[in-house]
């Protein structure tokens, strides 16, 4: 470590993000709340996996909150701050550790929300049934058994594994010595942004987000374009599908709507997506409950595809522009690129409450003495209130 006074580090305190600090505090406390539901109601949702994939999304987006609210505080109140320089102590390494592992874990987190948006439309998907030409066959397939239902669910706990293990990997090893640490002089938010890390030697060092490197940066924001691009081609396959659906169901035979009716009452998990809906097979409409549940998962899925893609989009600009020559670059780029991305977390609960009908219960009972449960019998699905 540079301990060396080369005048570049001086104490800077910005004030102009103070304004902020209410966005990661509530982002935090609705994911929180929404969380909460699912895991105090987890008895009624052992049977449904897609829950393992929402408690994931909801996981990430308060890890995210906390790690990104105490950056942006950090600029505000110099929380960390004791001492203008590093030192050769036992101290100065933690704490130039530490700025190594808040620093990598809040943009490693932005793979575990993409990652998380991919496992749950796969999620998604999977719970959801398509009817059209073929689907007889496909219905007796699908029909759930404790067994299946228990092979899903081990399913889904290891793509969760898996959207947090890489990402975790990255961070450690960003920890372990993928760093520039070496090349600063004094910490970040106590110094000039733009001379305190210098970008000569070795792998040059992040101008926004030091001690970071270059190169880490790079594989965070391809490894998100990567994702980005699976999204949006899980989304096109599963709308093109979803239009096929539509159009063969308007013709079904005899013996697909048996078929369906018996794949119907088995499915578990027919009612989680959206508002309950009653089959109205005698009008020759089949499977009405299904076609609209999947239609609520369409627009769930499409309305969170769009908005991580929107919102995460203005940290990947701003590494491509930190990693080039252009030098005009402010720590605020940062601060807006993080804002956007909580208000990604912030929306995704309410979206979640929204279109899923048991966690919208699940909340709803978390704040009041009833117990609202939901009462499969046949094609017609309703809701009973108890206290």
């Amino acid at each position: 470590m540079n301990n060396t006074n080369n005048g570049t580090c001086q104490l800077e305190k910005s004030d102009i993000f103070a304004a902020t600090l209410a966005i990661p505090i509530l982002q935090v406390l609705l994911n929180f709340v929404v969380a909460v539901a699912a895991i105090r109601s987890r008895l009624k949702l052992q049977n449904n996996y897609v829950y393992l994939y929402v408690l994931s999304m909801l996981a990430a987006n308060i890890v995210f909150g906390l790690f990104a609210g105490y950056t942006m505080a950090n600029r505000v109140f110099l929380i960390e701050e004791t001492k203008l320089y590093f030192e050769d102590s036992q101290e100065g390494l933690r704490q130039q550790t530490w700025w190594v592992w808040r620093n990598a874990t809040v943009l490693t987190m932005f793979l575990v929300m993409s990652a998380n948006v991919s496992s749950l439309m796969y999620g998604l998907r999977e719970s959801s049934y398509f009817v059209g030409p073929g689907s007889a066959a496909a219905a007796r397939r699908k029909i759930k058994s404790r067994k299946s239902i228990r092979q899903k669910r081990n399913k889904a706990i290891a793509v969760v594994l898996a959207t947090w293990f890489v990402p975790l990997i990255l961070a450690i090893a960003a920890m372990a010595g993928w760093n520039c640490l070496s090349q600063c002089s004094c910490h970040g938010v106590q110094s000039d942004w733009q001379n305190f890390c210098s970008r000569e030697a070795g792998d040059g060092c992040s101008r926004i987000l030091p001690p970071l490197t270059s190169s880490f940066l790079l594989v965070i924001a391809s490894l998100w374009i990567v994702l980005a691009l699976g999204i949006g081609i899980m989304l096109f396959t599963t709308i093109k599908k979803f239009v096929s659906t539509l159009e063969s169901s308007r013709s079904p035979s005899l013996s697909q709507r048996a078929t369906d009716n018996e794949a119907a009452a088995a499915e578990p998990i027919s009612a989680e997506i959206g508002q309950p809906h009653v089959a109205n097979e005698h009008n020759g409409k089949v499977n009405c409950c299904k076609l609209s549940s999947f239609n609520y998962t369409v627009r769930v899925m499409i309305w969170i595809a769009v908005l991580f893609s929107v919102c995460s989009f203005p940290i990947v600009i701003t590494i491509f522009l930190d990693c080039s020559v252009i030098d005009k670059l402010n720590i605020s780029a940062v601060t807006i690129s993080y804002t956007f991305a909580l208000v990604y977390c912030i929306l995704t609960p309410v979206l979640l409450v929204v279109y899923m009908l048991r966690l919208r219960q699940a909340v709803f009972n978390l704040f009041t003495c009833c117990t609202t449960t939901v009462i499969q019998r046949g094609p017609s699905t309703y809701s009973t209130t108890s206290t």
